[in-house]
């Protein structure tokens, strides 16, 4: 018994001891501010030609990438806002909605990269060399955020933001979102603060590392729990320690001899049982967590890629038919898509309350066309909302991403360019 009992001790301290803590960090290069003050360009006039150095290809994202503690960001939020006059919440925001901090940098469907999303030939013209190395990097933090700012700037931040914003971001709900998580309203061509919302800037001063130190956190009992039995096991070793006793004779020493009772060996297995099933919990956990954040991301890059198609078709096309399910444009020779008639539209799947968005060359749609987005919670995902005298059409598009109960949602109003005017 005091040799079953050692074995489970060391069983249980070597699984407390295996057990899962954080998650490691990713391969990664250290990140420091400059030391020296650097000179930063004025928001006034964007880079001439040959101004900046850029890293070689770096359009692509680089095998070594930075590991930027939240604290360090906040410097850097606080340091490019006073450079150029923007609220550094603003700066934040933005890092959170474009790359959510660093951890997904791209490159976008649209081919933009870096801390803050920024479209190559528009970090050519405002990139920022921040740092100090005589590098302008979108894939460098510093570099990013300043230049994030600058832009920002030139595009009359300091005084109209949420026009900025637009001209950042061409769509009306990513002007409303980054507000809303810096924590500021617009009244009039003033801002005002206002309540924070959950995961507004106040959640971003935690950021990753409180989540890690959460996950820490929520693994210590079960560390605990298996030292606790393994030093239950010990004790329980040490007190069945035989007592010294003299030599006897070998036919009574066999005699005295005695196997394991039924209810040791029950005890031991319950014991085995309950640790390995909690183990198995826990993977099963952390195994179900990730195919469900896979699946969320690729639904959420999927409607992405499809609005930004949808888009490019619409500003080309001369004309348009709509309806709540169905799209279908009118392209002109000179569009580089396609030709003639394009139409999408939403089919449900099955009897489940599940849309998907499919295009199709034609003036009809159905599954023979090609699927650009999936997991819709609603089929009436297209509008043409009444176009004042004197303007464009503009078609509006609400694409609602639904997978696990948790909805991302994608709207934009997309204007026909080269169609008439009312």
């Amino acid at each position: 018994m005091r040799r079953v009992a050692l074995a489970g001790a060391l069983l249980l301290a070597t699984l407390a001891a295996i057990a899962p803590t954080a998650a490691p960090a990713p391969v990664a290069r250290a990140t420091s501010l400059a030391e020296a003050p650097v000179r930063l360009p004025s928001d006034r006039l964007p880079n001439t030609p040959g101004s900046i150095t850029v890293p070689p290809g770096f359009r692509s994202q680089p095998p070594v990438t930075e590991a930027v503690s939240v604290a360090k960001l906040r410097a850097l939020w606080v340091r490019a806002g006073a450079a150029y006059g923007i609220p550094w919440q603003v700066l934040a925001a933005i890092n959170r909605v474009e790359s959510d901090l660093g951890r997904n940098m791209g490159p976008s469907g649209a081919g933009a990269v870096g801390w803050m999303q920024f479209m190559p030939s528009t970090w050519l013209s405002w990139g920022v060399d921040a740092d100090g190395d005589r590098v302008a990097d979108p894939w460098s933090s510093a570099d990013a955020i300043h230049a994030a700012a600058r832009y920002l700037a030139a595009s009359g931040g300091r005084t109209h933001l949420e026009d900025a914003l637009l001209a950042y971001n061409h769509a009306g709900w990513y002007a409303d979102r980054v507000l809303e998580l810096a924590g500021l309203e617009l009244i009039g061509d003033s801002l005002a603060p206002a309540p924070l919302p959950d995961g507004g800037v106040a959640g971003l001063n935690l950021g990753s590392a409180s989540a890690d130190e959460g996950r820490m956190r929520s693994r210590l009992p079960t560390r605990f729990a298996l030292l606790s039995l393994a030093g239950l096991l010990a004790c329980v070793a040490l007190r069945l320690r035989p007592e010294p006793r003299r030599r006897r004779a070998p036919s009574r020493r066999l005699g005295a001899e005695s196997g394991f009772t039924l209810v040791e060996l029950l005890v031991t297995m319950v014991i085995l049982t309950v640790v390995v099933g909690a183990l198995t919990g826990l993977f099963v956990s952390g195994s179900n967590a990730q195919i469900d954040l896979n699946n969320r991301f690729q639904a959420q890059s999927a409607a992405r890629l499809a609005l930004d198609k949808l888009r490019r078709e619409v500003h080309c096309a001369s004309g348009a038919g709509v309806t709540a399910s169905a799209l279908t444009l009118t392209l002109p020779a000179q569009c580089p898509t396609a030709q003639g008639q394009v139409t999408w539209c939403t089919l449900q799947v099955g009897v489940t309350p599940v849309w998907e968005l499919y295009r199709k060359t034609g003036a009809t749609c159905d599954t023979g066309g090609v699927r650009w987005a999936q997991g819709l919670s609603s089929g009436s995902v297209f509008s043409l909302p009444a176009t004042p005298s004197g303007s464009l059409a503009a078609i509006h598009v609400d694409l609602p991403v639904t997978v696990s109960d948790d909805t991302y949602r994608l709207v934009d109003d997309l204007v026909l360019r080269n169609g008439a005017r009312a």
